[in-house]
């Protein structure tokens, strides 16, 4: 069965937009609610910037874009790379 190739770019957005909605949505839960925060502590360890409040929320969300778009990319990139070896 051949190998079907992974567009690196449509990937990346795709990954990094669900990443970042989902990131901002998690610190927009733990203003609206007090919780999460834990969450938010381990968030402000891995990005600077970031704190319970909706500018860090946005910055969150870039971060988490960029993030897992680089991440997508390199994934999918390997993919692609590793099929054609056969």
């Amino acid at each position: 069965m051949k190998q079907l190739p992974i567009n690196e770019k449509n990937f990346a957005l795709a990954c990094g937009i669900i990443t970042g909605l989902w990131v901002f949505v998690s610190v927009a839960y733990s203003l609206l609610t007090g919780q999460a925060a834990q969450f938010m502590a381990i968030l402000a360890g891995l990005y600077p910037g970031v704190s319970a409040t909706w500018a860090g929320a946005v910055i969150a969300a870039v971060y988490g874009f960029l993030d897992a778009a680089i991440a997508a990319y390199v994934f999918a990139w390997l993919y692609n790379w590793l099929g054609k070896r056969k």
